[in-house]
């Protein structure tokens, strides 16, 4: 589960920016042709690299720091920050499935591992697969940051979405979370 490193993600965040590139409310999904952002081809859904945002999911030591409990499928980070610290989406496979059921009880647990501030659990839909999501809080290394973690399942495997990023820029970097979601379609 993403949530049981979350107390490490401050870290994550500020080696993340010291990697070297390799490469160049809810939030409801609907597939749109014109997609600010390069095309991104998963295992499993297509989406979008955001304007300003750098494709690192081919870098293994990028995803090596934010790999959790799953596959590593997408991690796109921001190519800058004004903390120095550099704002990243990463989308893993659990690797366990989560029952329907239970998707807001897996995101509540990030009070156990050092996340505070956690709102309560919203739905979401991405490309028609119905989720939820909470923001929460993270501190650590002297870096406050603010996280928002979407969970889906589809087709018996749950994908979990997080936005990580310092507090100043969490609002700003939003719309990067929301070009992700919005140009999400589903492959397989």
């Amino acid at each position: 589960m993403h949530l049981n490193t979350c107390a490490a993600c401050a870290v994550c965040a500020a080696s993340l920016s010291l990697v070297a590139c390799s490469t160049a409310g809810s939030v409801a999904s609907t597939p749109t042709p014109t997609v600010a952002g390069r095309l991104f081809t998963g295992q499993g859904f297509d989406s979008a690299v955001p304007e300003g945002w750098i494709n690192q999911t081919g870098n293994n030591a990028a995803t090596a720091l934010v790999s959790a409990n799953g596959q590593v499928l997408m991690l796109v980070q921001a190519a800058g920050g004004d903390t120095g610290i550099r704002a990243h989406i990463d989308v893993t496979e659990s690797g366990q499935p989560v029952p329907d059921d239970q998707l807001s009880a897996y995101l509540l647990n990030a009070g156990r591992s050092g996340a505070s501030n956690i709102s309560r659990p919203q739905s979401f839909s991405v490309d028609a697969a119905k989720g939820v999501f909470v923001t929460y809080t993270l501190s650590g290394a002297g870096v406050v940051l603010e996280e928002k973690e979407m969970v889906v399942n589809h087709m018996g495997n749950t994908f979990d979405i997080v936005l990580n990023a310092p507090r100043s820029e969490f609002g700003a970097d939003l719309s990067a979370l929301q070009t992700v979601v919005h140009a999400w379609v589903w492959t397989s």
